[in-house]
């Protein structure tokens, strides 16, 4: 999980100067205009690496608003992302209901293999991710993976080279028209695997499912979840396709469990968990059944039963 490199994008309504110039005072380098077709600020550090503030429509905003979108990075550079996001708060930035944040994962170190089973275990889990981020309504930018038949697809092809996927992602045999359109309508699914083609040889997997934000502590466990589960997907020798039912009875205790077999345990991912968990109902520790881990009757639920 840690040795994957990954970039955000995240958007906000802030003006592009003011974010680039509060992004340099707080990580270091220097601010400039760059123009061109988004009107671009960036903030280029010391290292030569750039953060980009760029325009983006669906943000909702009569400037333009601001995507910031960060260049490559690895888990070492979490505490300098989060101190971009609080420069940003603290430039008084303000996300809207339309704006997202998107997670790429860089591809180079997965085979068709792994992106297959990153395919099936968004879709086994993505029901009970969803109630955890609450984001129904960016369903118009990151439809269900399998709302096209895309995982039905896959596991009735069984692809075993890039080629293969990408007949069973585009639906067709004739991908080459598809994969240089930039803003192909496959991209608006919530992992979106059109970068795979459409960057290449840069390709990436993208995760679009998630409202901005401007905490910090939320964004670093959007990046954790969705590092986690690309590192689950090159180590697993298959995944299970069947989907994950909604529970509301369970949710909390199944997005733990889920977090704990990607391994997001101890307490360098207690925030990590705290964040996911925060907007489930129920029990973490119990599927409300009464037994908690350790099969110990829970005591509240016992003295209910005796009343």
């Amino acid at each position: 999980m840690k040795s994957l490199r990954f970039g955000i994008e995240i958007e906000t309504t802030c003006k592009r100067e003011t974010a680039a110039r509060a992004v340099a005072a707080a990580i270091g380098g220097y601010a400039r205009f760059a123009g061109g077709f988004y009107q671009a600020w960036e903030v280029v550090q010391a290292d030569g690496r750039k953060w980009k503030m760029v325009t983006d429509s669906s943000i909702g905003c009569r400037w333009g608003g601001c995507e910031v979108v960060s260049p490559i990075l690895t888990y070492d550079d979490m505490e300098t992302l989060q101190k971009v996001v609080r420069a940003l708060r603290g430039a008084r930035a303000r996300v809207t209901a339309s704006s997202g944040i998107h997670v790429h994962i860089d591809a180079s170190t997965l085979d068709v293999k792994a992106i297959c089973n990153l395919a099936k275990l968004w879709n086994r889990q993505e029901r009970v991710i969803n109630r955890a981020l609450v984001n129904s309504h960016r369903s118009n930018w990151c439809r269900e993976e399998n709302s096209d038949g895309l995982v039905d697809r896959i596991v009735a092809s069984k692809p075993k080279t890039m080629a293969d996927l990408a007949k069973a992602w585009y639906n067709t045999a004739a991908v080459e028209g598809r994969i240089a359109c930039h803003y192909d309508n496959s991209r608006y699914h919530a992992l979106n695997l059109h970068n795979l083609w459409y960057r290449r040889p840069n390709g990436t997997v993208e995760f679009r499912c998630f409202n901005s934000t401007l905490h910090a502590g939320k964004i670093r466990a959007y990046v954790c979840l969705c590092l986690a589960m690309v590192a689950r997907s090159k180590a697993a020798r298959s995944v299970q396709v069947e989907r994950k039912p909604l529970d509301e009875n369970t949710v909390k205790y199944d997005m733990r469990q889920f977090m704990i077999k990607l391994g997001l345990v101890g307490d360098e991912y207690k925030n990590v968990r705290k964040h996911l968990l925060a907007t489930l109902p129920g029990s973490s520790r119990s599927a409300n059944t009464g037994i908690a881990r350790g099969g110990r009757a829970r005591r509240e639920n016992v003295n209910q039963a005796a009343a």
